[in-house]
């Protein structure tokens, strides 16, 4: 895995164990506002079935993945979104099949798969994540435009300095080198020390300093 991966990849199993040790409050925690029409108990244990059905999908999903059977993981990823929109496990099969489809050079696939996940995601962490990728494809597209305008939304406090990058590199796209000075600033701050992007986006800055300075 690249260094430019790692950070990613990380909060992606943090995402990953978030939903396994939260779906139960996840499935459960709508259940006050509407357990005047349904019933408290009734409404709760079709959130519970709903919830361990999604589960059990996802758990055929991820085997598809696995074996890289792409009809199984198509299938089963269409029923997850069809069926279980709201569920966490739908979400994480878009994030999946849109790094299947930039694996496939299917740029536009992905960016489909992304801005699903974004609009059903119930974590701010998972939707964060998706918008980060759909920034990065849109710059790596062309669209700088576009990119910066995703990056600027993305909110969840853990991926605010790597949003605050991709800013960087949009505005750096777009010739607004004192914007992109500052929006790398703003990264390093949020990046630990020994975060692995941390010495990436050090350079980008340093190397449009150094433009600057000699300009």
């Amino acid at each position: 895995m690249s260094l430019e991966e790692l950070d990613e990849h990380e909060r992606s199993e943090r995402v990953r164990e978030w939903v396994r040790k939260n779906v139960g409050s996840i499935a459960l925690g709508v259940m006050a506002g509407i357990g005047a029409i349904y019933g408290i108990e009734q409404w709760g244990a079709h959130r519970q079935r709903s919830a361990g059905l999604a589960g059990d999908e996802y758990r055929a999903y991820a085997e598809a993945v696995t074996k890289k059977d792409a009809t199984a993981i198509a299938t089963l990823g269409k029923t997850l979104r069809d069926k279980f929109p709201d569920s966490p496990y739908a979400s994480m099969s878009a994030l999946n099949d849109a790094s299947e489809a930039v694996a496939a050079g299917k740029s536009d696939d992905a960016i489909a798969s992304l801005e699903w996940a974004e609009s059903h995601a119930t974590m701010p962490e998972m939707k964060s994540l998706a918008m980060l990728r759909r920034a990065r494809l849109l710059l790596a597209a062309g669209k700088a435009d576009a990119a910066l305008e995703v990056a600027k939304k993305i909110d969840a406090e853990g991926f605010k300095p790597l949003a605050a990058e991709v800013r960087g590199d949009a505005l750096l796209a777009l010739k607004r080198q004192t914007e992109a000075l500052t929006a790398y600033d703003e990264a390093l701050v949020g990046l630990d020390s020994g975060a692995a992007r941390r010495s990436i986006v050090e350079m980008k800055r340093d190397d449009l300093a150094g433009v600057k300075a000699g300009s």
